[in-house]
């Protein structure tokens, strides 16, 4: 979003909300948060308003984390970026919005999560997209530091996959996500020379036929069954 395009999506967002049946304070409050948001961006010359934009006014002006509220009044503070967001990107928005994980990241691998943060961030995805990656990324590095791996240039490349065969009950799509996410961050980890391999190496992409491409991880149960065959 430009700037120049800002305060008119905020007034569309107040007659939707209107239009939607939102009280007056609900929609004070969100014109409120808006109104110093707007005021920040002029106050620091900013022309582009990205979701990166959003996490450190609020960090700046609130001290909240914009991926981890923690209280009632912080998720009341987000949630009008959060929505102004969503409306600008599709003209619609979610009517509620939960709080943040409250999973830990491991203090020896803040300075990576937060570049790693950044690196996300960046992307074009929707804020739940984000959120995911976030908690994947938090969960194996909690996992890296169990098995005492404290540095990026240690993991090899059959550490995700012990990783994803660790994980008891989860079911092979869901594991194809966390692959998926993995080999992203392997290779965005690669190009930023953390580790001497890449995602691609890590997950070769296999192609069942032209129209089709699936990430070669497979649980135990499935490499078995391929070899009984």
């Amino acid at each position: 979003m430009k700037l120049n395009e800002l305060e008119p999506t905020m007034l569309a967002l107040y007659q939707r909300m209107a239009s939607d049946n939102y009280s007056d304070t609900v929609i004070g409050n969100t014109k409120w948060i808006l109104k110093h948001f707007r005021k920040y961006c002029i106050s620091n010359r900013i022309e582009i308003i990205t979701v990166p934009v959003m996490v450190k006014f609020l960090h700046e002006k609130y001290d909240i984390d914009y991926y981890n509220t923690i209280t009632g009044m912080q998720t009341v503070l987000r949630r009008p970026l959060l929505i102004l967001m969503e409306f600008y990107g599709s003209g619609n928005y979610c009517k509620t919005h939960q709080r943040g994980s409250t999973t830990e990241i491991p203090l020896i691998y803040k300075e990576f999560f937060l570049k790693y943060r950044d690196f996300v961030n960046e992307m074009d995805v929707c804020i739940e997209s984000k959120k995911r990656k976030l908690w994947i990324m938090t969960n194996y590095l909690r996992y890296m530091e169990e098995k005492g791996i404290v540095q990026t240039i240690d993991i090899k490349i059959n550490d995700a996959h012990n990783y994803l065969n660790s994980l008891a009950g989860f079911v092979p799509a869901t594991k194809r996500t966390i692959a998926t996410v993995l080999r992203e961050s392997y290779d965005w980890m690669y190009h930023e020379k953390m580790i001497d391999f890449s995602g691609r190496q890590a997950f070769p992409l296999i192609r069942k036929d032209p129209r089709n491409k699936l990430l070669s991880y497979y649980s135990k149960e499935e490499r078995k069954r391929q070899r009984d065959r």
